[in-house]
């Protein structure tokens, strides 16, 4: 007997998949909006640098007779590598909160109501919940203060998430460049080879991993506080399966009962760890229902 079935426990849920293939397409969609900016940016005065070096025999020109007059070439870059890199990140960081708050209140909208929905049919009482979960955070559905107060922290690590990923992006770009120059890669033979690092069908993986693991975490922190608002401090730790791979700790910590406040010990990590915690975990967890919460203890 596991000890899931000795307790009174509500439902666990993953997160909603509609959200996670939203999200995935504006990540998408703003990962693509920078890295094509940044390089239609980076790529002026490229043939220019081309020429000057192969004038002064550093390099050879591959596929020169295809590349050359493909465009009219403009003379030097108006910023340096750093000025573009500085204004990339400026205007991501400005679109990646729009679509941040945007990912959140889709959460807010969704979570909490299939929250109250699972708790209520397990018996908790509505009253509790109404009286506990109260500030209004969208669409009429209400959450805990203290889930309300983490909200903006949330929205700021994914905003920061969401650079660093198109950052990373657009030093990858950076570097191709460079090898082009190195390399004498014309032109076209250059953006060929931008497009097969860099193409849409990595971005739109890339995208979908990380909405997949923030749609997690958020969903699993707006239970949790939530839950400990109602006087729920523990929970049964439910191993969800990876794409690929499950990490071996999270299978034995399947049935488990664990803390709240502290989380499970991972001896993979040496630490306390919540469900979705640690990166690309899919685990849930079922609250632990104590008596006094209920509309009729058992």
């Amino acid at each position: 007997m596991t000890a899931e079935a000795r307790v009174k426990v509500a439902r666990a849920f993953e997160p909603n998949q509609g959200v996670v293939k939203a999200y995935a397409k504006r990540l998408q969609a703003l990962l693509q909006r920078a890295v094509e900016a940044y390089t239609k940016e980076a790529l002026k005065g490229y043939e220019e640098r081309l020429k000057q070096r192969a004038a002064a025999g550093v390099i050879t020109i591959k596929d020169s007779a295809t590349a050359l007059d493909a465009a009219p070439t403009i003379s030097g870059l108006t910023e340096t590598q750093a000025d573009l890199m500085a204004r990339a990140q400026i205007a991501t960081g400005l679109e990646a909160r729009r679509v941040s708050w945007w990912f959140v209140r889709q959460l807010l909208r969704i979570v909490p109501r299939a929250q109250r929905r699972a708790l209520e049919r397990a018996g908790v009482s509505k009253s509790i919940i109404r009286n506990r979960w109260s500030v209004p955070i969208i669409r009429g559905q209400f959450v805990a203060p203290t889930t309300a107060q983490q909200i903006p922290a949330f929205v700021d690590w994914s905003t920061n998430l969401i650079t660093k990923m198109t950052s990373a992006a657009i030093s990858r770009v950076q570097d191709e460049i460079a090898h082009g120059l190195d390399q004498g890669y014309s032109l076209s033979r250059l953006t060929a080879r931008l497009y097969q690092v860099g193409g849409p069908a990595m971005d739109y993986e890339r995208a979908k991993r990380v909405a997949l693991d923030q749609s997690c975490k958020l969903n699993q922190f707006i239970q949790v506080e939530n839950c400990k608002a109602l006087g729920i401090t523990e929970g049964v730790w439910i191993h969800v399966p990876g794409m690929f791979t499950s990490r071996e700790t999270h299978r034995a910590m399947h049935g488990k009962r664990f803390s709240l406040q502290t989380g499970m010990y991972d001896s993979a990590v040496d630490a306390y760890v919540f469900p979705a915690q640690l990166p690309y975990c899919r685990c849930i967890y079922r609250p632990v229902l104590p008596d006094e919460i209920l509309e009729s203890p058992s």
